[in-house]
């Protein structure tokens, strides 16, 4: 708020006021008093670090895995996460930003675009020579039953439900298991030893090396009962022209670091941003469940689904 980023009578459209006056408060009693800043400053400071710790984070998450975040878009989910999109972005070099219109409610649509999904597990270590084929067909009988029924109850039709079979291998002597799927059907050893070679690739993979010769052990059998849901079908906007201006609500002072003080910058509705339309930086959008806050010298494109996406 005292940055100008987000406007305090129009928190979730309107319906929630906030106290810039109580932001003041904190900031210059917690922060600016005594690092002997001004509120601004101050403000602009915790804004700046919180940008830094994020793409920290970021970048260990890539380095860590092998991977160079430039060879990527970021996309954005969370609602706070569009105010700081951008910073992050030019922080780590990463060439593009995507911040989705379902962006704010990411975990909600995503839980909702989702199959239902149960998990069961039995365990039964046996080796390769002492596996009971008998055992192993009683405990998915179990697991099966058990799956069909949660399904059912949840209002699954049998031509949308769907059984996956797993189990954790690992060779003799190791500590930890590898999950792999072996097929469905009838059980049998061919089938179990499918699942068997499935372990020995992702050994592979995912340590260098495998030995299909050296003895495996068995330790858990398990089932995944899958509900097949529809996919959700996202709205296409209204498409229009590049020029933003019906989307205007009115302009207010926006600090940005690239001038050092506050900017005369456009406010727009972002409900009322069509298909094509460009922004041009500086400007901020709000919208009722986040603001989207866009630097100097950065365009954003929205999409056919209200996507914002960089340019």
């Amino acid at each position: 708020m005292i940055l100008g980023y987000i406007s305090p009578d129009f928190f979730l459209g309107g319906e929630i006021p906030l106290r810039e006056d109580l932001a003041q408060k904190a900031i210059k009693e917690k922060v600016a008093d005594r690092l002997g800043l001004s509120i601004v400053d101050g403000a602009a400071a915790i804004y700046k670090i919180i940008n830094s710790v994020m793409a920290n984070s970021l970048s260990y998450t890539f380095t860590r895995r092998g991977y160079d975040p430039r060879d990527f878009a970021l996309c954005v989910g969370g609602a706070a996460g569009p105010v700081h999109a951008v910073r992050v972005m030019q922080e780590l070099g990463i060439p593009r930003v995507l911040i989705p219109r379902l962006g704010p409610i990411y975990c909600a649509s995503g839980m909702l675009g989702v199959d239902l999904r149960h998990d069961y597990a039995r365990f039964y270590q046996a080796t390769w020579d002492t596996l009971d084929l008998g055992r192993v067909k009683e405990l998915y009988a179990e697991m099966e039953a058990e799956g069909i029924k949660t399904l059912q109850r949840e209002g699954v039709s049998e031509e949308q439900q769907v059984l996956v079979r797993l189990m954790d291998v690992r060779y003799y002597g190791q500590f930890g298991e590898i999950e792999v799927p072996w097929p469905s059907g009838e059980i049998t050893k061919e089938a179990i030893s499918a699942g068997v070679a499935a372990f020995h690739v992702k050994h592979r993979e995912l340590y260098g090396y495998s030995d299909e010769n050296y003895p495996i052990q068995l330790s858990q059998f398990k089932l995944t009962a899958i509900g097949k849901m529809p996919r959700i079908q996202l709205k296409e906007i209204e498409r229009g022209g590049e020029d933003s201006s019906p989307a205007l609500k009115g302009k207010r002072d926006v600090f940005f670091e690239e001038a050092g003080s506050f900017v005369k910058t456009p406010i727009y509705d972002g409900d009322r941003l069509l298909c094509g339309n460009i922004l041009e930086g500086p400007c901020v959008v709000e919208e009722r469940k986040t603001t989207v806050v866009i630097p100097p010298k950065f365009r954003m494109r929205i999409d056919e689904y209200g996507n914002y996406a960089s340019i």
